[in-house]
């Protein structure tokens, strides 16, 4: 490799690291309604201690399980968009289908709208169907706002993170890793390392954002890991276990968007 090629691939890769920064727009000065020193979200179908969680959903789901997502919302939980197949098509006229079919489906088991997503579907199709969050991707450790490649279309973001997600440490096979690579991890293990991420937050009053599927800590030991977990994060003052929506509405409240950068 000559000197040449090294400063244009320097170049190249400092141009997409402007690229990607001018996307996102943090809040340095985040605090959480008073008397809160942490937001902890739980986006799973977990209903205990009077915790609301958000359950990211496929459309699909709707056509399948739509009395346990019935449930889901009589309990005060908040269901989201998750795809309709849990996939996003590159197409654009059947990405929107997709999107548009969910929405449907959401709101006939909800009486209201979706307003957040975990999926890649493009901001612009998003803030079409009324969206106003999406939790993917991890720029910053607490919620911020993230605009599309035109500098617009800006959805709040609530970061999650895979350190804080049940499936790799439940899940053979996740994300293609080969099989033989991973190994079931002790519930108490898991907990040891969901915790230390809190404590660390919650030290600078912060965020969490809690992964998890049913058929990965649905289980007895997990659920009981969980539970233990919960009423110890309980023990602490402070600590707000509140829906995704909720979080992004008081970001957009106390916290809106300032024009992106150009």
């Amino acid at each position: 490799m000559t000197v040449i090629d090294l400063d244009q691939q320097l170049v190249e890769l400092r141009s997409a690291a402007d690229a990607y920064a001018a996307r996102h727009q943090f809040i340095p000065d985040l605090t959480w309604p008073q008397g809160v020193r942490i937001a902890v979200n739980f986006t799973c179908d977990f209903d205990v201690h009077g915790v609301k969680a958000t359950i990211f959903t496929p459309g699909r789901i709707c056509e399948l399980y739509p009395e346990a997502l019935r449930a889901v919302v009589e309990s005060g939980h908040e269901i989201a968009d998750h795809m309709w197949e849990h996939r996003v098509p590159e197409e654009p006229a059947l990405e929107e289908d997709h999107l548009a079919k969910t929405v449907a489906a959401l709101e006939r088991i909800a009486r209201r709208r979706p307003v957040g997503t975990r999926s890649s579907h493009s901001a612009a199709l998003l803030r079409k169907y009324g969206f106003i969050y999406r939790s993917e991707g991890s720029a910053d450790q607490r919620p911020y706002y993230e605009y599309d490649e035109g500098g617009g279309n800006g959805l709040v973001n609530l970061p999650m993170h895979y350190v804080i997600d049940d499936a790799m440490y439940f899940n053979f096979n996740w994300l293609g890793t080969d099989a033989s690579a991973q190994r079931i991890t002790d519930p108490e293990r898991v907990g040891d390392i969901w915790w230390a991420a809190f404590r660390q937050q919650y030290n600078v009053g912060g965020y969490l954002n809690v992964c998890m599927h049913p058929f990965q800590s649905g289980r007895a030991l997990r659920i009981a890991m969980l539970d233990r977990l919960i009423g110890r994060m309980k023990t602490l003052p402070g600590v707000w276990f509140p829906t995704c929506e909720q979080v992004a509405r008081h970001c957009i409240d106390r916290y809106p968007p300032l024009a992106p950068a150009e």
